[in-house]
């Protein structure tokens, strides 16, 4: 765990992590970009229930647990179950470690988002964050639990091995040994995947704890009964969201683009892990009545969603996010200047 990572200043306290989801023989962790804490889940779930290497959000109350199984081994006795520690360990520390309990998590980003973000991102250099992982001397990045292989003259040091860092490096897509026949079989099949030309590894940026809002995790009286419009905006760029049409929460994957019907159609290989995994998904779809300063009189319509998979919100958050989509329509239409500019993704403003 990180030296300037101090998890005791936060015991007793509710707090919200950000980090990705891994997993342990003793349960859930969370990493966040480097330091860990262990998980107790509300539900009493001892394993992540959403894909591993995801980034999520977790919120409760971080105490310190003496419960890590560990012994000192006697060549002379039969192997044991749990974490050798070597003769004149202090078991009583060495067994001690920080938890989240009560924990409660959501997706940031699903997988399936993570690998349509990358696809947009093929030929152009980057820098991908995630896990870095090796196995039989194949090394590769779980960015957000998509696999990256990495291509780069020589090997990362063996102390990188379940890191948290940053790539940076071009970014391609071509068939690749499957990451999940590694140490399976002799020859892995090959199969389209992401490569990452390697310029350099950083470390990763450490997410802080954040203090929990002054409402307990279960309670969603953050979302508000009433929409409340909001302008933001100057000059010849002023946007209004003025009502709340429709606010629907559905199972499945988010509404269908442009850009992700032609990362599908381009490749067959994503698009079954797409709809296999995502199927499951839920996602919160909002629709907003829009009017903008420099067209008088007219309506427009526009559609905002976001995922929902641990059920953790429900409808009423589109009340509360007037301010935040008008600033979200500046940002797409570049200061009101093309209307259209966000169709290739799905965001646009239909006339009324």
């Amino acid at each position: 765990m990180s030296n300037d990572f101090d998890p005791s200043v936060w015991n007793q306290r509710c707090v919200i992590a950000q980090g990705y989801a891994q997993g342990q023989k003793i349960g859930a962790v969370i990493n966040l970009g480097g330091p860990t804490l262990g998980l107790i889940f509300a539900d009493g779930e001892s394993q992540w229930t959403v894909p591993l290497g995801a980034r999520v959000r977790v919120e409760g109350r971080v105490v310190e647990r003496a419960d890590l199984p560990v012994f000192v081994a006697d060549p002379d006795e039969p192997a044991m179950q749990g974490m050798p520690v070597p003769p004149g360990t202090d078991l009583d520390q060495a067994r001690r470690r920080w938890v989240i309990e009560g924990a409660r998590a959501s997706v940031i980003r699903t997988p399936a988002q993570a690998e349509a973000e990358l696809m947009k991102k093929i030929g152009e250099r980057v820098a991908v964050a995630g896990i870095l992982w090796s196995r039989n001397g194949v090394w590769w990045l779980s960015h957000e639990g998509v696999d990256v292989h990495l291509a780069q003259v020589g090997s990362p040091d063996a102390e990188y091995h379940g890191e948290a860092v940053t790539i940076r490096g071009k970014l391609e897509r071509r068939p690749m040994p499957r990451i999940d026949q590694l140490g399976i079989r002799a020859e892995p099949e090959r199969a389209e995947a992401f490569v990452l030309r390697v310029d350099a590894i950083e470390p990763h940026p450490i997410w802080p704890l954040e203090p929990c809002p002054d409402h307990e995790p279960e309670d969603d009286s953050d979302e508000p009964e009433q929409f409340s419009p909001a302008t933001r905006g100057s000059g010849d760029c002023q946007v209004t969201v003025s009502a709340l049409l429709e606010a629907t929460e559905y199972r499945g994957p988010g509404p269908m683009t442009p850009a992700l019907a032609t990362s599908l159609d381009a490749d067959p290989d994503f698009a079954r892990m797409y709809n296999s995994e995502s199927h499951g998904d839920h996602h919160v779809q909002c629709h907003y009545q829009v009017e903008l300063a420099h067209e008088p009189g007219k309506h427009f319509r526009w559609r905002s969603w976001f995922t929902n998979t641990l059920r953790d919100r429900t409808p009423k958050a589109c009340n509360g996010m007037a301010a935040e989509i008008a600033e979200d329509i500046i940002r797409t239409t570049k200061q009101c200047t093309d209307l259209a500019a966000g169709a290739y993704w799905g965001h646009t403003l239909e006339p009324m």
